[in-house]
C-alpha cells in the first residue's frame, strides 16, 4: 500500500519530551524502506544494529531521500534511532495543509 502525504497519526507527542515507540530492528528497516518508496518487506538496508549502537549518525549507501540515520538518544540502555533527509539541498517551501492539520491534532492531544 502506497502512503501519500501525512495521512497517518504521529508517533507520540508530549509537552516536554517524546514518547518513542519500541519496534524491532526489522520493523525499523521496513519503515525506512517504506519512507524511501521501496517495497516492504524487502532486503535489509539499515546497517546492523550492533553497528548502529556504536556511532551517532550514518548514511545508507544508495538511498537519496531519507537515508541519514541519527541516534537521537538512549533510553533504558537502548539507542533511540530516527532518520532524516540524506541531502541538504532541498527547496524549502510552505507546509501542506494536510501536514499542518496533522501537527495541530498532535499538539491538541498533548
Amino acid at each position: 500500500m502506497e502512503r501519500r502525504g501525512w495521512l497517518h497519526p504521529p508517533s507520540c507527542i508530549q509537552r516536554d519530551n517524546v514518547c518513542p515507540h519500541v519496534i524491532s530492528y526489522g520493523q525499523f528497516n521496513d519503515v525506512v524502506r517504506q519512507e524511501n518508496r521501496k517495497a516492504v518487506p524487502g532486503n535489509m538496508i539499515v546497517p546492523p544494529y550492533e553497528y548502529l549502537s556504536q556511532s551517532d549518525q550514518w548514511e545508507i549507501a544508495g538511498v537519496r531521500l531519507y537515508g541519514r540515520l541519527i541516534k537521537a538518544g538512549m533510553q533504558d540502555e537502548h539507542s533511540i534511532l530516527t532518520f532524516t533527509a540524506t541531502r541538504d539541498d532541498f527547496v524549502v517551501g510552505p507546509p501542506s495543509e494536510a501536514y499542518i492539520k496533522m501537527i495541530v491534532s498532535g499538539l491538541e492531544e498533548a
